[in-house]
C-alpha cells in the first residue's frame, strides 16, 4: 500500500492549512500542561543577576557590591581609556539618568494651582524638601473671586 499524497486524499495543503497527519488531535492542544508555577520572568532573572554581589577591587582595597555597581565602574573606566563604544554609552546613560540640571524639575514652571498647594503644605510642614525661593507664589485674580463659581473656571 502507498502512501496518499494531500492532494490525492481530496484535501489541499498550503498555507494556513497544514497537513492533517501533523494537525493537533480533538482535545489536544501544543502546550497541555501550560506554563509550570514558579516559573520566573526574565526580569526578576535579570534583576537577581544584576543585583547579586562580586567583588571588586579599586585602589588596592576589595569590597562587595552588586554587579550592576560594577559593570558600570568598569564601564567608566574603558571610557576613560578612550574607547569609543564606552564613551558613547556613558554620555547616552548619563543625559538619561544622570544628574544633569537640565533633568531637575523647574518649580517655576509650575501652574499658580500647584503654587497655591506646595504654599499651603509647606506652611502646614508636610514640605521640607523644597526651598521656598525656588517655588513661584500663587497668583491672584483679578476679581478676586473663587474660581469655581464662574463654572468650570476656564478648563476644558
Amino acid at each position: 500500500m502507498t502512501k496518499k499524497t494531500p492532494g490525492e486524499r481530496g484535501c489541499t495543503v498550503g498555507y494556513g492549512r497544514p497537513p492533517k497527519d501533523t494537525q493537533f488531535k480533538k482535545g489536544k492542544r501544543g502546550n497541555p500542561k501550560g506554563k509550570p508555577k514558579g516559573a520566573r520572568s526574565i526580569a526578576v532573572c535579570l534583576d537577581d543577576a544584576l543585583s547579586s554581589k562580586v567583588t571588586h577591587t579599586e585602589n588596592g582595597k576589595s569590597r562587595k557590591v552588586p554587579r550592576l555597581q560594577a559593570i558600570m565602574h568598569r564601564l567608566s573606566s574603558d571610557a576613560l581609556r578612550g574607547e569609543k563604544a564606552a564613551i558613547k554609552l556613558v554620555v547616552a546613560l548619563a543625559e538619561k539618568y544622570g544628574d544633569a540640571p537640565e533633568s531637575k524639575i523647574n518649580l517655576s514652571e509650575f501652574l499658580s494651582e500647584d503654587a497655591a498647594i506646595l504654599a499651603q503644605l509647606r506652611r502646614d510642614g508636610l514640605l521640607t524638601d523644597v526651598k521656598a525661593e525656588e517655588t513661584p507664589e500663587p497668583e491672584d485674580d483679578e476679581d478676586g473671586g473663587d474660581e469655581e463659581e464662574g463654572g468650570d473656571g476656564g478648563r476644558v
